[in-house]
C-alpha cells in the first residue's frame, strides 16, 4: 500500500516530465475523472485522457510553482504557456492505492490590479508574471485560495470542519 510520500514522488516526477506517455498513462486510474470547470469539461477514463491528449494541437509549457498535500490529496499550483497565452493554474489530485482517482483543473487569465488598491499590494516581479516563475511565490490571483478550500473541503466532506469568516 502506498502512503502520502510515495504519492508526492510520483507526481513530483510526473510535473518534472520524467514519465514517458506509457508511465503517464499507468499513473492514472483506469476510472479517473478530470474535471475542468471553467470549460465544463469532464474526461473520464485514463483511455480517453490519453486520446485527448494525443489529439492535443499544442501542448502547453507548464511551470510547477509549487505543491502541497499530503496523503490522497495534493494541490500543484503552476503556470501554463499555450504559445504566449498565460494561464494560472491549479490543479487538485486525489490518489487511490497509488493511482490519480481524481483531478481537478482550475485555469484563471492573468489580469491588472485595479489602480484603487495599490497602496495597500505590491506588485509581483515581472518575471513571475511572463517568465520562468519560483517556486516559493505567491500567486496574485484568487485560484490559490480556491484551490486551498477545495482541498479543506474534501479532506472534511462530511462537513466536521465549518470555516468562519469574519471581520
Amino acid at each position: 500500500m502506498m502512503d502520502g510520500q510515495d504519492n508526492r514522488l510520483l507526481l513530483e516526477r510526473y510535473l518534472a516530465a520524467l514519465l514517458d506517455a506509457e508511465q503517464e498513462y499507468a499513473l492514472r486510474h483506469e476510472d479517473v475523472v478530470i474535471d475542468m470547470p471553467q470549460s465544463g469539461e469532464r474526461i473520464r477514463g485514463r483511455d480517453h485522457m490519453k486520446a485527448m491528449q494525443e489529439a492535443y494541437p499544442g501542448p502547453p509549457t507548464i511551470t510547477v510553482r509549487r505543491v502541497v498535500g499530503s496523503g490522497d490529496v495534493w494541490v500543484v499550483e503552476g503556470r501554463s504557456d499555450y504559445g504566449g497565452r498565460i494561464y494560472h493554474i491549479a490543479n487538485i489530485l486525489e490518489f487511490r492505492e497509488g493511482k490519480i482517482i481524481r483531478e481537478t483543473r482550475y485555469y484563471a487569465d492573468p489580469f491588472e490590479a485595479p489602480a484603487w488598491r495599490a497602496q495597500w499590494v505590491e506588485p509581483i516581479e515581472e518575471e513571475s508574471r511572463t517568465g520562468e516563475m519560483a517556486s516559493e511565490e505567491r500567486s496574485s490571483t484568487g485560484i490559490w485560495f480556491l484551490a486551498l478550500f477545495m482541498l479543506i473541503f474534501s479532506l472534511f466532506p462530511t462537513g466536521q470542519f465549518v470555516p468562519s469568516f469574519t471581520r
